[in-house]
């Protein structure tokens, strides 16, 4: 079932239009038509205001091949269960990627005035030490 679907399917459970989602949501009505109509997706922000609108989990705005369980590990007795949309870790990792190059460049950058401060400040050294054997000579 796809994404459009469900949210109509929820709505309708809540006897609520598209318009009164719509302003909870705090969005234009057509542009909560076309999240229903599979025209374009919502983000995780709106996902997360729709499950509460709509009382339910986030993850039943997904299929469960959209799903899939990451890791799980044993807590006193409990599972901790680590829920990842492909989708959204792919869109993760892009930005990051961007941000790491982004991240690598200033970096660069940082590298380049070091050596150039580090050259100036030999010159500068060189030049006390020129000075001061000037100075010496001098008296």
């Amino acid at each position: 079932m796809s994404l459009g679907t469900k949210l109509i399917q929820f709505r309708k459970e809540k006897k609520l239009s598209q318009v009164e989602v719509s302003e909870r949501l705090d969005i234009k009505q057509p542009t909560y038509q076309s999240w229903e109509a599979d025209q374009t997706q919502p983000n995780y922000d709106s996902i997360a205001k729709l499950a509460t609108i709509f009382e339910k989990k986030i993850g039943d705005f997904y299929d469960s091949e959209q799903i899939k369980v990451n890791n799980h590990q044993e807590h006193n007795n409990t599972f901790e269960v680590n829920v990842i949309n492909e989708e959204v870790t792919r869109k993760l990792i892009e930005a990051l990627e961007k941000l790491l190059v982004t991240k690598e460049k200033e970096i660069e950058r940082e590298c380049h005035i070091s050596a150039l401060q580090a050259q100036e400040i030999q010159k500068l050294k060189q030049e006390i030490e020129r000075l001061q054997k000037n100075g010496e000579s001098g008296n």
